[in-house]
C-alpha cells in the first residue's frame, strides 16, 4: 500500500490559446524551478507559448484535499474524473519535454509532468504510486476537479460566502441610508430632568439616556400609495343644517345657533372655565338653573348632546335636561344622571346606560331618538351605551326646556358644570358622534383662523406677527405661513390637553428652514405661566422632536425633514401606550411612559413659537419661532390608532 495525497489547482485556459492560434505547445524550452513544500509550476500558467520570460506566475500554493492508501497495481484512472486533462505527478523536479498530443505515462520517470489529451486516453498507462508521492488533478478547462470531499468543502465554503453577503449587503444598505442627505441618524432617547422653581430662580439637572433605534425603513415618504382603511376620521357626512340650538356658554345662555331659544338663568347661576373655553356653572344647593323656550321635538328624531363635570354623585337624580309638558307617558322628555349612571326618558319609557360615572371629569354624553325606526339610544364618550325600541314616540307638544332641572324628577338639581350643549333634529351616526366627542378643534387654515371643528373655539384664537403672518398655497388649499420671529398662531381653552388626558396632535409642515417650536402648550397665554412644555419641534440638529411630560421628559426623535416639501406630524400620548410619534402616516418611534403630569387647568396652544416660556422645560427641542408653512392642524382628546393617522396623512 502507498499513501496518495490529492492536490487542485487553478489553472490559466491553455486550450483556449490553443483553439485561438492553431498552434500547439511546446514545451521544451519551459524552465521548471526547483519547488519547495507544496508550491508548483504549472504547465497552464505560461502567459504566452515558449515564453519561458515569467515563470513566477507559475507558483501557486497546494494544499493537501485528502489522502488515500493505493496498491501498486491500482489504477489511478478510475479514481479520477474522465473529465481531467492535466495530471501532474511530483515527488522531485526537473526539466523535462512532452509532446501534447501523446502521453504515455509509463515512460515518464520520477520527476515528470504529463499532458493527457482525452483523445489519447487510452495510450494512458497504469500509475504506479510512488512513496510519498503527490497527484495534482485540474480539468481540461482550468477548472478545478475535486474529490468527494472537497466537493463537499467547495459547497460549505460557498454556503458561508453566501451568508456573509445576506449579513453585510443589508448593513450597507442601512449604512447607505442613515449616510445620506435626506436622512438622520435616529434614536429614542429619555432626558431626565429635575427641575426646582421660585420666584426668581430656576435649577436643572439634565441626564440623557439612549434607548431604542427604530429602523431606517421607518421613515415613509409623504408619496407612498399605501391606501387607509375606512374609520370615522375619513368619513364625511354632508347632511343640510340641522341645527335647532346651541349653547357654548361663554359668559352668557345665548343660543349661538340663531334660532333664538336663549336662556334664562335662575338663583344666580354662574360660568367657569370649561371643557371648552367657560361652562355653565350650576349649584345644586342653591337650586339653581336654566329655562329656555320651548323647543319642538314631538313626533320628530333629534339629537341631544352635551359635556358634563359633575362636582357630585349619589344614588339620587340630578337633573341635566328636560322639556315637561305633563307627568303622563311619552309626554316628559328628561334627561338624568340615575344611580350613577345616564339615563333617558319620555316617561315611563324610558333606557338606561351602563357605566358607572365618576365625579370630577368631563364626560360627552348624547342622547339620540329615531323616529322613523323607533330607537332610543345613549352614547358615552363617543360610544354607544345602550339602546332600546321604546312603547311610543315623544308626544310633548309645549312647554319649557331647562337645564339643570326637569320636571319628572323635580327638585333634583344638578351640581357642576354643563357645556357645549346642542340639539340638532335628526339622528347623528356613531362617527358623528365620536368625532363630536373626541375632536377638540380643526383648523384648516384656508385663508382664515376659523375652527371647522365641533367646539368652534376661533373666538378664543389670536394670530400675531404683524407681516410676519401670511397665507401661501397649504396641503389642502391654503395654509398659515410663519415668517418673523415675532409670529404665532395661539388658542386657548383646551381642558382635554390637562393631566393624565389622552390626545393626539396632527399637523403638517412646510419648513423654509429647520428649528424652532411646532407646538407649543402652556397655562398662560404667554406660552409661560405655572406649566409649560414645547411638544414638536425641533433639534439643534434640524430632526423633528415630538416629546411628553411626567416629572420627566421623555423624547422620541425622528428624522430631518426636507425644507420646501411638506411633511405630516402625528403625536399621540396615553397612559396605556404611552407616546408615538408618526411622520407622514407611518409609526416612527414610541416611548412608553404611563403618565402626562400636564396641568389639571384650561391651556393654551401656540403654533410656530414658544412665546415668553423661557422657564419651561425644553427637553430636546431647541426652542424659538419656526419658519414655513402649517396646515391641517388637528386636536383629539384620544389616542389615535395608526389606522385613524393614516387620512390625516393623505387627505
Amino acid at each position: 500500500m502507498r499513501n496518495t495525497t490529492i492536490y487542485s489547482s487553478s489553472l490559466w485556459r491553455a486550450d483556449s490559446y490553443l483553439s485561438d492560434t492553431g498552434y500547439k505547445p511546446s514545451l521544451e524550452s519551459f524552465p521548471l524551478s526547483p519547488l519547495s513544500g507544496s508550491s508548483l509550476v504549472t504547465l497552464a500558467s505560461i502567459g504566452k507559448i515558449n515564453d519561458s520570460s515569467r515563470p513566477e506566475h507559475g507558483r501557486l500554493m497546494q494544499t493537501p484535499l485528502f489522502q488515500t492508501e493505493m496498491n501498486d497495481s491500482d489504477d489511478l484512472r478510475k479514481s479520477i474524473d474522465p473529465r481531467f486533462h492535466m495530471l501532474l505527478k511530483r515527488t522531485q523536479i526537473s526539466a523535462h519535454s512532452i509532446e501534447p498530443t501523446v502521453a504515455n505515462l509509463s515512460n515518464i520517470q520520477q520527476p515528470s509532468q504529463a499532458w493527457v489529451n482525452n483523445e489519447n486516453e487510452s495510450q494512458v498507462s497504469k500509475i504506479k504510486s510512488k512513496p510519498a508521492s503527490r497527484v495534482y488533478l485540474v480539468s481540461k478547462t482550468g477548472q478545478q476537479i475535486c474529490s468527494t470531499r472537497c466537493r463537499s468543502i467547495a459547497i460549505a465554503t460557498f454556503i458561508f460566502l453566501i451568508c456573509v453577503l445576506l449579513i453585510v449587503l443589508p448593513l450597507g444598505i442601512v449604512y447607505g441610508l442613515a449616510s445620506s442627505s435626506d436622512f438622520s441618524t435616529s434614536i429614542i432617547s429619555t432626558m431626565i430632568t429635575t427641575t426646582t422653581t421660585t420666584n426668581t430662580t430656576t435649577t436643572t439637572t439634565t441626564t440623557t439616556t439612549t434607548t431604542t433605534t427604530p429602523p431606517a425603513t421607518a421613515w415613509i415618504p409623504s408619496n407612498y400609495g399605501t391606501p387607509c382603511s375606512s374609520t370615522c376620521i375619513n368619513v364625511t357626512t354632508v347632511t343640510p343644517s340641522t341645527l335647532i340650538a346651541s349653547w357654548t356658554f361663554e359668559m352668557n345662555t345665548n343660543d349661538v345657533s340663531g334660532q333664538g331659544h336663549n336662556g334664562i338663568i335662575a338663583n344666580g347661576a354662574a360660568f367657569s372655565t370649561g371643557y371648552v373655553g367657560q361652562a355653565l356653572l350650576l349649584d345644586s344647593s342653591l337650586a339653581q338653573y336654566i329655562f329656555v323656550p320651548y323647543i319642538d321635538l314631538t313626533l320628530k328624531s333629534f339629537t341631544v348632546e352635551m359635556w358634563i363635570y359633575s362636582f357630585t354623585l349619589s344614588s339620587l337624580d340630578l337633573s341635566l335636561f328636560g322639556e315637561c309638558e305633563t307627568r303622563s307617558i311619552d309626554q316628559c322628555l328628561h334627561y338624568i344622571i340615575r344611580n350613577y349612571k345616564v339615563y333617558m326618558g319620555f316617561y315611563g319609557d324610558d333606557l338606561v346606560g351602563v357605566t358607572n360615572l365618576t365625579a370630577g371629569r368631563w364626560y360627552h354624553i348624547a342622547y339620540v331618538y329615531d323616529f322613523v325606526n323607533n330607537v332610543q339610544s345613549i352614547y358615552l364618550n363617543g360610544l354607544l351605551e345602550a339602546s332600546r325600541v321604546p312603547i311610543s314616540s315623544y308626544m310633548g307638544q309645549n312647554g319649557s326646556a331647562a337645564f339643570g332641572i326637569t320636571g319628572e324628577t323635580g327638585a333634583n338639581y344638578y351640581n357642576g358644570l354643563l357645556d357645549q350643549i346642542r340639539i340638532t333634529n335628526r339622528v347623528k351616526i356613531s362617527c358623528e358622534i365620536l368625532n363630536d366627542a373626541s375632536l377638540i378643534t380643526h383648523y384648516p387654515f384656508d385663508g382664515s383662523v376659523v375652527d371647522i371643528g365641533p367646539n368652534k373655539i376661533t373666538a378664543r384664537t389670536t394670530v400675531q406677527g404683524n407681516s410676519g403672518i401670511s397665507w401661501v398655497m397649504g396641503k389642502v388649499n391654503q395654509a398659515i405661513n410663519f415668517n418673523a420671529s415675532n409670529s404665532y398662531f395661539q388658542s386657548c381653552g383646551f381642558w382635554a390637553l390637562g393631566q393624565n388626558q389622552p390626545y393626539s396632535i396632527a399637523l403638517w409642515i412646510n419648513p423654509s428652514s429647520l428649528g424652532g417650536t411646532l407646538f407649543h402648550l402652556s397655562t398662560d397665554a404667554t406660552g409661560s405661566g405655572a406649566w409649560c412644555l414645547p411638544m414638536i419641534g425641533f433639534s439643534s440638529n434640524g430632526s423633528i422632536v415630538g416629546q411628553t411630560w411626567n416629572g420627566n421628559t421623555f423624547v422620541v426623535i425622528a428624522p430631518i425633514p426636507p425644507i420646501n416639501a411638506w411633511t405630516h406630524i402625528v403625536q399621540t400620548w396615553s397612559s396605556t401606550n404611552g407616546l408615538h410619534l408618526y411622520i407622514n402616516g407611518g409609526l416612527y418611534g414610541s416611548i412608553n411612559v404611563p403618565v402626562f403630569a400636564a396641568a389639571g387647568a384650561s391651556m393654551c396652544v401656540l403654533l410656530g413659537n414658544s412665546g415668553l416660556g423661557i422657564n419651561c422645560q425644553t427637553g430636546q427641542i431647541l426652542m424659538g419661532p419656526y419658519s414655513g408653512a402649517i396646515d391641517e392642524f388637528y386636536v383629539y382628546n384620544r389616542e389615535l390608532l395608526a389606522s385613524e393617522v393614516c387620512p390625516l396623512a393623505h387627505p
